[in-house]
């Protein structure tokens, strides 16, 4: 009976927390009072047999607050007790990813990939995760791991499997230099990141019109003077990085919009 209490209030405190999570990305809001309480409730589920999924949340928690060190710590315990989980190595990755650790975040998702993924849910917020980064190999992978599922889980997304299929095809017709622009998003990812306005979202596809690729970053939240300083910061770092390695991207705009 006490096994099955403990049960109940893992499965009651994970929905909670993953609303929690979700709604504090949204809003860009913190609520640092809730996310305390919410990792002490969470301790005493480490020692229970939902322990891998207990330190996952809390490696979230902690993200959230900014605490990098006890993230990783809570991370890297939830796998050492459950490596094979792609829904912990995909959480990890995504909280690297709004720590603005590309690099890493790019290394959990390979370390994903090396499983069989049959869910679409997850491949498509894989997909959606790697095309942010513009790793096109890693995006072929997982879109070919998506075309393997059956066309009834597949239905749902098909405009969208177009339009990243077209997409994909446009980065190796073009010729551009995938290693150098992927390395220019690393960067922008990381050292741009922690400065920008939080509302932003990216919009990632191939104008056929115009034979373009448009990476843009959208931002329909923030003031102007925020905005025109994103901007110019964008611009300059662009600018610097094609200087400095003696390189232009045909055939890529990145851009930034405030809506």
């Amino acid at each position: 009976m006490a096994n099955a209490a403990i049960l109940t209030k893992f499965n009651v405190i994970s929905s909670e927390i993953v609303k929690f999570r979700n709604d504090t990305l949204n809003t860009n809001y913190v609520d640092k009072v809730k996310t305390i309480s919410f990792i002490d409730e969470l301790k005493p589920l480490t020692k229970t047999k939902d322990k891998a999924q207990a330190f996952s949340l809390l490696g979230t928690l902690y993200a959230l607050l900014g605490d990098i060190d006890n993230m990783d710590f809570n991370y890297r315990t939830a796998l050492r007790f459950n490596s094979s989980d792609v829904r912990i190595r995909f959480n990890y990755a995504i909280d690297l990813y709004y720590t603005h650790r590309p690099v890493a975040a790019r290394d959990q998702v390979c370390e994903m990939l090396g499983y069989e993924i049959r869910d679409i849910v997850m491949l498509h917020a894989t997909y959606l995760l790697l095309d942010n980064l513009i790793k096109i190999s890693e995006c072929e992978k997982v879109m070919g791991m998506i075309e393997k599922l059956p066309s009834k889980q597949r239905d749902h997304y098909a405009v969208w499997i177009k339009d990243k299929k077209s997409l994909l095809k446009a980065y190796r017709d073009l010729n551009i230099n995938l290693p150098l622009l992927s390395k220019l998003i690393d960067g922008v990812h990381s050292d741009l990141s922690p400065n920008h306005p939080k509302s932003l979202y990216i919009e990632h596809f191939y104008n056929e019109d115009d034979k373009t690729i448009v990476y843009s970053f959208i931002d329909e939240k923030s003031d102007v003077s925020t905005a025109l300083k994103f901007d110019e910061q964008l611009s300059d770092y662009l600018i610097d990085f094609e200087t400095r390695n003696n390189v232009h991207f045909n055939n890529f705009v990145m851009m930034y919009e405030a809506r």
